[in-house]
């Protein structure tokens, strides 16, 4: 078995060098993908949700309180137009505490809500 030479040590350890160097550059690269990635997806969110809104496939209401729920960040908040978060609600909203005018939801409002709340319990967010 012939001797390893230094000079044939010194070879590989630059040459893993190199490689531990695109590794981290190529993982930098993908999670600067990921983010461009769900920051698009937001946006696309965000978007149908607005154009479920205005074609009045989604309430105003249930946006509302999806908003008011899951908006957390003070500085979100403000972004958004909500008020403070005052503390956690510790139970289901009735149908007339969605809105701030306390309007009772209608027969279709009620079914999207509970369509809302089916998908984040599927999506494991519901509570």
């Amino acid at each position: 078995m012939a001797r390893i030479t230094d000079e044939k040590l010194e070879q590989l350890r630059v040459k893993k060098e190199r490689l531990e160097a695109k590794l981290k550059q190529l993982k930098q690269q993908q999670r600067y993908q990921d983010r461009k990635d769900e920051t698009r997806r937001k946006i696309i969110t965000g978007a149908s949700v607005g154009a479920a809104v205005r074609d009045g496939v989604v309430s105003p209401k249930l946006l509302a309180h999806v908003l008011d729920k899951y908006v957390t960040k003070d500085n979100e908040r403000e972004f958004m137009g909500l008020g403070p978060k005052r503390g956690e609600v510790s139970r289901e909203l009735e149908p007339s505490e969605v809105a701030s005018d306390a309007e009772p939801l209608s027969e279709q409002e009620l079914f999207e809500q509970e369509e809302v709340k089916a998908l984040l319990e599927e999506d494991g967010r519901g509570e």
